[in-house]
This record gives structure tokens, sequence and C-alpha cells, in this order.
């Protein structure tokens, strides 16, 4: 199976000091749409950014709304 978006996420090496940013970045524009879209559990997103990789750093977005959706 190919995955598209490996080469760039082959740039920010996992665990690194980059990745760690990275994460941070991303977990500040999470907290930022909670904040102003106050999403229910029952609601549904539409990541258009989606990522074909599986790792920490990718699809933050809908990892991140499955743990508060519990």
């Amino acid at each position: 199976m190919s995955v598209i978006d490996q080469e760039y996420y082959n740039e920010v090496p996992s665990g690194s000091l980059a990745e760690q940013l990275l994460l941070a970045a991303r977990d500040r524009i999470f907290r930022d749409f909670v904040s102003r879209m106050h999403p229910s559990p029952r609601d549904e997103i539409l990541d258009v950014g989606v990522s074909d990789v599986i790792n920490d750093s990718a699809n933050v977005l809908v990892a991140r709304f499955i743990q508060i959706a519990g």
C-alpha cells in the first residue's frame, strides 16, 4: 500500500523537538477550534486536510475530537 503523505511526515522525525513543537501548535489550534465551535459528542466534522499517514502528528483534529467525544 502506498502512503502518499509519508514523504511529508519523514521531515519531522517521531519523538523529535520538531514533532513536539508541531503537536503543541496543533493542540493549540484544536483548543481554539473547540472554544469557538463548542462541538458536542453527537457532532461530526469534515477534516479536509486529512492525511493517509497514521502517527501522533497526523490527523490531530480528528484524533482529538474522538478523544473528547468518547
